[in-house]
């Protein structure tokens, strides 16, 4: 899912004036389906929401474990089956906590045993469930796409250089294309922290 649109990308360029329809445009919108996943990524969280399944190793003594998708807004089931078959060993709902907001689950009325993939959450969650959903819901990180988009499409002709000259003088970048950090600030907030 992308999370912002051509139009509003548009505004950073020259205030909107980009070419309707032309190679210009295609790049923008190429852009941001190319940084969508990669701001996805970073945040380390599932943007588009629906329903999830995820498996988690348990290690000796743990009880919470960090989701996906989030915020939540069901959860189907878990299980902890150290057979994996997933026939037996449902949780019930007593027996665990789910912060909705942050997707973090703890286990604390269930003996867990440890093991590879031996817990299955099935829950629906997710950052929102369109583009426009997502923008109204975080408008930093849109706008943080819209920035960094605005910023590749710049340099798109300059790509890989360090020193541009011409007749009217020259511009010097500071290195290769990365993200600004005002883009890796407005991540770092909505970033999935898992904290022991």
């Amino acid at each position: 899912m992308d999370l912002t649109t051509l139009a509003r990308v548009k505004i950073h360029l020259k205030g909107g004036k980009l070419t309707v329809g032309g190679d210009a445009e295609e790049l923008v919108s190429a852009l941001i389906t190319m940084y969508s996943p990669a701001f996805e990524r970073h945040l380390d969280r599932l943007v588009l929401a629906g329903s999830q399944q995820e498996y988690f190793s348990v290690e000796p003594g743990q009880r919470r474990f960090a989701l996906h998708a989030y915020p939540v807004t069901a959860v189907t089931s878990v299980y902890h089956d150290t057979s994996r078959e997933w026939t037996t060993g449902e949780v019930s709902s007593d027996s665990y906590y789910l912060d909705t907001s942050t997707g973090m689950l703890t286990i604390d009325g269930y003996g867990l045993f440890p093991g590879a993939g031996v817990l299955r959450v099935i829950y629906a969650g997710g950052m929102a469930a369109d583009t426009a959903a997502f923008i109204a819901a975080f408008p930093e990180i849109a706008s943080a796409c819209d920035m960094q988009v605005a910023y590749h499409y710049g340099r798109a002709r300059k790509l890989g250089s360090t020193v541009l000259s011409g007749k009217d003088g020259s511009v010097t970048h500071d290195g290769p294309l990365k993200l600004l950090p005002t883009v890796e600030s407005a991540i770092a907030g909505h970033r999935r922290v898992i904290v022991g």
